[in-house]
């Protein structure tokens, strides 16, 4: 009866053009009760981390992985009892916290600390000519592939014009306070950023255009990838149709995609389609930069 009760649940599909990627982590274990919805594992494709969650309550009889190992969309990943009963994680979690006890918290705390300390990287010896080699990331080998691709393939040009911000910096100051009170939301100044590119593109929508083959495509619309730094490095998500929106409403999808780059949740659909990138170095202190071009 037990048999009958399990179901295997294949790889999902995790982004256009994504057809594999490696296990990152695995959050859960055989023999573990998951709810809907609950993550089992973390997995980095080329382009983003992808959380795999469980389509169904139940316990998990089987993974087909490991971390590292690669899967491929479509081929069998969890096996799980749909009918077996189970304790929901997220309420046994609430349970141990409220019951644990100081002896335990102690043995938790050097745990941590032992970890820490294995851990660490191995401190280089002064005048030493060592050497040592880290793997690289699918996403940061997709990244270093892609951008030399592109130097190799695409006529890229960098200018630079200097612009008097003065007039910002003033009105920025000026409105800031009731900017944050109205909106709830600071007035940043990537929004001027992305709204002077906006007009600049309607006034030449050349700008916003793209040549395919012997024609080129001319867009009502505007979408514009904005850099956000991750754990995983520089990702270039995209503000949607960005000719409708005023400053409030920039900064406040600006914030939710920094917020997302942080927590690693930006996915695949996150970051297609842009029609103009605007890449802010200034955060990092750099005067000027020449960005790359990163395809698709």
């Amino acid at each position: 009866m037990a048999l009958f009760a399990n179901k295997t649940f294949m790889v999902p599909n995790m982004g256009d053009s994504i057809t594999e990627g490696t296990v990152f982590e695995l959050q859960k274990a055989q023999g573990d009760f998951v709810d809907m919805d609950e993550v089992i594992a973390v997995v980095e494709t080329d382009k983003v981390q992808v959380e795999l969650k469980a389509e169904v309550a139940g316990v998990l009889q089987q993974i087909f992985a490991v971390e590292g190992d690669n899967i491929e969309v479509g081929k069998p990943f969890v096996e799980i009892d749909i009918d077996a009963k189970g304790t929901s994680t997220v309420s046994e979690k609430v349970a141990v916290t409220e019951e644990v006890k100081p002896e335990v918290a102690v043995k938790k705390e050097v745990k941590k600390e032992v970890v820490v300390k294995k851990e660490a990287p191995k401190q280089a010896v002064k005048g030493s000519r060592g050497e040592r080699r880290e793997p690289m990331s699918r996403m940061r080998q997709r990244i270093a592939q892609r951008l030399k691709d592109s130097q190799n393939t695409y006529a890229l040009l960098t200018t630079f014009q200097e612009v008097d911000m003065s007039s910002v910096m003033e009105l920025r100051k000026s409105l800031q306070d009731e900017f944050v009170k109205k909106h709830n939301v600071k007035l940043g100044f990537m929004s001027f950023f992305v709204k002077a590119c906006v007009a600049a593109m309607q006034e030449q929508p050349i700008l916003n255009a793209v040549i395919d083959g012997k024609e080129i495509i001319y867009r009502d619309y505007i979408d514009i990838s904005v850099a956000v730094a991750t754990p995983n490095g520089l990702l270039v998500p995209v503000l949607r149709n960005c000719e409708t929106k005023g400053f409030a409403e920039i900064e406040k999808d600006l914030l939710a995609l920094a917020a997302k780059g942080k927590a690693n949740k930006i996915s695949p659909d996150d970051m297609a389609g842009g029609t103009f990138t605007i890449s802010n170095g200034g955060v990092f202190g750099s005067l000027m930069g020449t960005p790359i071009v990163n395809p698709p």
